[in-house]
């Protein structure tokens, strides 16, 4: 069995906290890459600041990759819903104004008008005013020859007063995708793309309820529990030149989809290397995975993450 790696750097070159390599962009890669952490889920919801990875944070694997600018294109939806607003602008409006536009200016009134002479006509006024606004409304909008025919001749029809209303639940969460095609140069860097490959498709998934951490399963009650613990969340730092890249800034991310592929070396050349036991690993690994956040950013998230705020954000 081959020994487990805690942190996988590839290419070998990328020395993460190593100073810039001087150069006009010959070594760019080398300097630009990602800091991926795959990372258990937390079990409460005490929250933390987007820039820490707490310590009970339990990281199961880092990963070094190479990247560039074009990897970050996001993508998001904001739900926004067609919905006719009616009598809103209408004479239920303007009724409501009168008596002070307010729920408890309103619930005033009504008390008023249960109380006093003055208040029951004041009362009386803005019901009336109510029921012709309401009766107005409804007469407009009735669907029936009369109305349509009385509508045409006066050369009139019914607003409805339309309006694009924003729907916060319909909100979605920002994606991003990421692509690597990764070529090792010798059999130890084959390994780590091996070893890489694998704790994508590893931590992507769910796993047993019923089995432990030594992969032991549960002969007791668990047994029947059949049931899923959460798979690894992702925590993604792009590091520019070697430094800390705050651009671009990610929430935890999940993995919703997942691709993996594989392909030889092309015509006359190997398509596996082999290492001292006879095991073979592929020459490239093409990975493609798209990945989403598991909180909606806000504009608060947005302008801590790009500086233009001091108070940091929770998740």
């Amino acid at each position: 069995m081959r020994a487990n790696k805690d942190v996988i750097i590839f290419p070998h070159q990328i020395a993460p906290g190593a100073p810039p390599i001087s150069g006009e962009g010959k070594h760019d890669y080398l300097q630009n890459y990602l800091r991926i952490q795959f990372v258990e889920h937390k079990n409460d919801m005490s929250g933390y600041r987007v820039n820490m990875n707490p310590p009970k944070e339990r990281i199961n694997k880092t990963i070094y990759l190479p990247f560039e600018l074009e990897y970050f294109r996001y993508m998001f939806d904001m739900e926004y819903r067609a919905t006719d607003l009616k009598a809103f602008n209408t004479p239920l409006y303007e009724a409501a104004q009168k008596s002070g536009g307010t729920v408890d200016s309103i619930l005033d009134t009504i008390k008023q008008g249960l109380t006093t002479e003055d208040g029951a006509k004041d009362l009386a006024k803005a019901a009336g005013q109510f029921g012709i606004g309401l009766a107005v409304e409804s007469l407009m909008n009735a669907d029936t020859k009369p109305v349509h025919g009385a509508k045409f001749s006066v050369g009139v029809a019914y607003n409805t007063n339309p309006r694009m209303m924003f729907d916060g639940t319909g909100t979605k969460f920002r994606t991003i995708s990421i692509n690597w095609d990764l070529m090792p140069k010798n059999v130890e860097e084959a390994k780590d793309v091996y070893d890489i490959e694998s704790a994508f498709y590893q931590y992507a998934l769910p796993k047993k309820f019923n089995v432990d951490e030594e992969g032991n399963e549960d002969q007791g009650w668990k047994k029947y529990f059949y049931a899923y613990t959460y798979p690894n969340k992702l925590l993604i730092q792009p590091f520019v030149g070697g430094k800390e890249y705050n651009k671009h800034r990610f929430f935890p991310l999940v993995v919703v989809a997942l691709t993996i592929a594989h392909s030889g070396g092309g015509p006359n050349m190997p398509n596996f290397y082999e290492d001292e036991e006879g095991r073979k690993y592929p020459v490239k690994t093409s990975i493609q995975c798209t990945l989403q956040e598991t909180k909606i950013a806000t504009r608060q998230d947005v302008e801590y993450l790009t500086g233009l705020s001091d108070t940091p954000t929770y998740i």
